[in-house]
C-alpha cells in the first residue's frame, strides 16, 4: 500500500514543480533553452510517476486478491501456519492468485520500480538543472553532491541485491 501513496506522491510533487518552473518569473538568469529542458525534465517525471503510481495499483490488486483465490482451494492445498517464503510475494502469487504463475507480477514490479527510479531521476535532473542555470556556485555544488549522496545508495543496493 505505501508504494500507491509514495508514487502518487511524487507525481504531485512533479506537478507542483512544474507549476513552478513553467512560470517565466521563476528564471532570473536561465535561457528558454534551459528553462525549456526543465520544464521537460518535469514533463517525464510526472509521466513516469504516475505510470509508477499506476503500476502500484495493479500490484496492490494482485495481492488483494490472494486471500479471495486461497480460499477456493481446497483445504489440503492451503499453507497451515508456520513461516511465509523468502520470496514471499511471488511464492504467495503463484500458489494462490488465480493468474497462475508470477511472469505478470515480475513485470509489472519491474515497471514499477524503473518508472519510480526514472520518476524520481528527472525530478532531480529538473531541480538541478534549476540549480545550475540560477543560484550561486556554492549552492550549485552542494546540491549536486546531495543529489549523488541520494542517488547512488539505491542504485547500488538495487544492484547488489540482483547480483546476489
Amino acid at each position: 500500500m505505501h508504494i500507491c501513496h509514495q508514487s502518487s506522491l511524487l507525481a504531485g510533487v512533479a506537478a507542483q514543480l512544474l507549476s513552478f518552473f513553467k512560470s517565466t518569473g521563476s528564471y532570473q538568469h536561465a535561457g528558454n533553452g534551459v528553462q525549456r529542458f526543465i520544464v521537460a525534465s518535469c514533463y517525464w517525471a510526472l509521466i513516469f510517476n504516475i505510470g509508477a503510481a499506476i503500476s502500484s495499483f495493479v500490484m496492490i490488486d494482485y495481492l488483494g486478491e490472494i486471500p479471495y483465490h486461497a480460499s477456493k482451494l481446497p483445504k489440503g492445498l492451503l499453507h497451515v501456519g508456520g513461516e511465509v517464503p523468502a520470496d514471499g510475494a511471488n511464492v504467495l502469487l503463484r500458489r494462490y492468485s488465480g493468474h497462475g504463475d508470477s511472469a505478470v507480477w515480475l513485470w509489472i514490479s519491474f515497471h514499477w520500480l524503473i518508472c519510480l527510479f526514472c520518476g524520481i531521476l528527472t525530478l532531480i535532473v529538473a531541480i538541478l538543472a534549476y540549480v545550475w542555470a540560477e543560484e550561486l556556485l556554492w549552492v550549485k555544488l552542494t546540491t549536486f553532491v546531495a543529489a549523488v549522496f541520494v542517488v547512488i545508495p539505491p542504485f547500488i543496493l538495487v544492484a547488489w541485491q540482483r547480483h546476489t
